[in-house]
């Protein structure tokens, strides 16, 4: 019987060989036999399993049988062992759900489900505790740094395992942990499901303990958990997981080891391995940080690259892979010339003038397996070529009449060069546009318009009126708001750059209406303070602005001052009260009738006390002090300040 289970098994293994052994692990077939025993009676039980990985070496890395019951029951690293045998006096009473459960060289592990899971029935006798300690510790086996799932009783997988029979009894969890070589043991957790991570190296013992609401107490069960060294972890090439090359390109890659901290450790030792992605055949192997794989790659396929470090205490890392896919063999880029602005003349000449900026523009090239990364122009002088540009876009002027001869060649992310691309232009003489103004008014708007040839088109126009720029269309208008003479220019620009400039000498006339209007920025300020006399809305041509202080306490004392500025100011520095007289005198020596050419408001300066002069500060402000006031008779001056007064036009 035992012949015929192990022929099943053998076949069973040949089977496997077939799976892909780059794919996630599982098991794929777990028995016990027998399925029943009694505990009370010795009885050899077998335990037998497979799975996807489990006949390549190179991708196994670890195995664990579980019971739900008594915990870890076999481990190990080499799927040889997978199969072992115990004795039913070793188990404990009950239904055991029996787990298997793989690791593969990436540290992904097998799923725990129905394919991993079987049932091993134990009869006999037990402990006196009507609470079944159910757990398990998932994985057993973690490296430093890693986590393990702790659960117990309906949070157990792949289903719940009660621990006792009311499914609604408030239970209690004590989680302990006696770490190796001390001789005690430390709170773990008190839930009935939980993960940590922070252990220490060693083969631990984990205890639990299940408490009711009602105070019974289980007897304690116990199962062993193992943490290993951390591991070291290997990195290839900066942590590149493809590479993409074409057929005869080379091939360098790097590999790097670091510690849990990612502190790169410079005492490992490395193991490469290269295989064909499609059938895993071996190509070959490397034991060198850095290696070159070039000549290995003799097919356009996909090959897999696996890298492993082991550090100074001899532990091995997870492996890390890359996928390198060889391409066809590297194809020639295509150099493409763009050459802009467009011909002076006809496209089928190529004419540019001489001096005209011309653009060359090599981003039109392409690589139809790769990327184009430098350019290189060149410009034909006497009878070489000569290195001008490694720009995409080369922009040059010629003074040299005649043919010019221009080439360019791209490099892709290969280094492979193109054939050169090449192309030749005419340089000619450019002339210059020939321009005339024909300049006209009407009803106040001057008409200017241009009449204007050319060998070439006109790019620009631009008119100015007393070198202030006015328009830049073809022809425009213009209205003036003085009289004066104005300088009409126009710059005409081709589109070779040459430039015409025209300008003639009009003299215009503005009839506006005269209109004085002065305000004041204050008439009762303290000493010290300023009146802002403001001319701004005057219209018509002024010569000049005159302006009359007088102190009202002594009239004969005046002072006058001229401006044509569009603002004065007036400072007073003592306290009194002062007229201010203020007349228009117009540019063209013809006065309006009336008052309408003068402003006369009366100005307090401290609420009016004793008679004072003004001081003065600042541009564009008069300081009116007593040294200005020449002496007059009081009593004249009085009368004629009053006649004024009457008639005092204020604002």
């Amino acid at each position: 019987m035992r012949f015929h289970i192990i022929f099943a098994f053998a076949f069973a293994i040949s089977l496997a060989v077939m799976v892909n052994a780059s794919a996630e692990p599982d098991v794929t077939m777990v028995q016990v036999n027998p399925s029943q025993v009694d505990n009370q009676v010795d009885e050899q039980v077998d335990f037998q399993g497979d799975c996807s990985i489990c006949q390549n070496d190179e991708d196994f890395s670890y195995f664990y049988w579980n019971s739900s019951i008594d915990g870890i029951l076999k481990e190990g690293i080499s799927s040889g062992e997978i199969m072992f045998s115990k004795m039913s006096s070793e188990f404990t009473k009950g239904s055991h759900d029996i787990t298997l459960q793989v690791k593969d060289n990436n540290g992904d592990w097998s799923a725990i489900d129905s394919d991993s899971t079987t049932g091993l029935q134990v009869d006999g006798k037990d402990g006196s505790s009507d609470i079944d300690v159910n757990f398990q510790i998932d994985p057993p086996l973690v490296n430093l740094g890693e986590s393990a799932a702790f659960r117990a009783c309906e949070e157990m997988l792949p289903e719940p395992l009660p621990c006792v029979d009311d499914l609604n009894a408030q239970l209690s969890f004590d989680w302990d942990i006696m770490v190796e070589g001390s001789d005690g043991w430390e709170d773990l957790g008190n839930e009935e499901a939980f993960t940590k991570s922070d252990f220490s190296i060693g083969n631990h013992t984990v205890r639990l303990v299940i408490t009711t609401s009602d105070g019974d107490s289980s007897d304690p069960e116990t199962a062993q958990f193992t943490v290993n060294p951390p591991l070291p972890i290997a990195q290839i090439s900066g942590g590149s997981t493809d590479f993409v090359v074409k057929e005869g390109q080379n091939l360098s890659v790097k590999g790097k080891c670091f510690d849990r901290f990612m502190a790169e450790m410079s005492d490992c030792t490395y193991s490469w391995s290269l295989n064909e992605a499609n059938g895993n055949n071996p190509v070959s192997t490397f034991s060198t940080k850095d290696i070159e794989v070039t000549d290995h790659l003799y097919e356009i396929q996909s090959y897999r690259l696996t890298l492993r470090v082991t550090d100074s205490n001899g532990t091995d890392s997870n492996p890390v892979i890359a996928m390198i896919m060889v391409n066809p063999p590297n194809v020639l880029p295509d150099g493409f010339i763009t050459v802009t602005p467009d011909p002076v003349g006809s496209p089928m000449n190529s004419e540019y003038y001489k001096g005209m900026n011309v653009n060359f523009d090599a981003s039109s090239s392409v690589d139809s397996d790769g990327q184009i990364v430098s350019n290189e122009w060149f410009h034909m002088v006497g009878q070489d070529w000569v290195s001008v540009s490694q720009e995409s876009v080369w922009t040059n002027s010629f003074d040299n009449l005649g043919f010019q001869y221009i080439k360019l060649i791209v490099t892709d992310d290969n280094g492979a060069q193109s054939v050169p691309a090449s192309i030749s232009i005419n340089i000619i003489e450019n002339a210059h546009p020939t321009v005339a103004l024909i300049l006209s008014s009407e009803n106040g708007t001057h008409y200017f318009k241009s009449n204007v040839s050319d060998d070439g088109t006109i790019a620009s126009f631009a008119w100015s009126v007393n070198d202030i720029l006015i328009s830049d269309s073809r022809n425009t208008t213009w209205i003036p708001n003085a009289s004066g003479d104005y300088v009409v220019k126009l710059v005409v620009t081709d589109n070779g750059g040459a430039v015409t400039e025209v300008s003639e000498t009009i003299t215009v006339l503005v009839n506006v209406p005269k209109s004085f209007v002065a305000t004041f920025s204050s008439k009762e300020i303290e000493v010290g303070g300023s009146v802002v006399i403001n001319f701004t809305e005057t219209n018509g041509e002024v010569k000049f602005f005159r302006i009359t202080v007088t102190d009202v306490n002594s009239p004969s004392d005046k002072v006058e001052y001229s401006t044509s500025d569009t603002t004065y100011s007036v400072k007073f520095t003592e306290a009194g009260t002062y007229t201010m007289d203020v007349e228009v005198f117009w540019a063209d020596g013809i006065a309006q009738e009336g008052l309408a050419d003068w402003y006369g408001p009366t100005i307090k300066v401290g609420g009016g006390g004793s008679s004072t002069t003004p001081d003065s500060s600042g541009n564009n402000e008069t300081t009116l002090t007593e040294d200005d006031l020449p002496s007059v008779p009081f009593i004249v001056a009085l009368l004629v300040t009053s006649i004024v007064a009457i008639a005092r036009r204020q604002r």
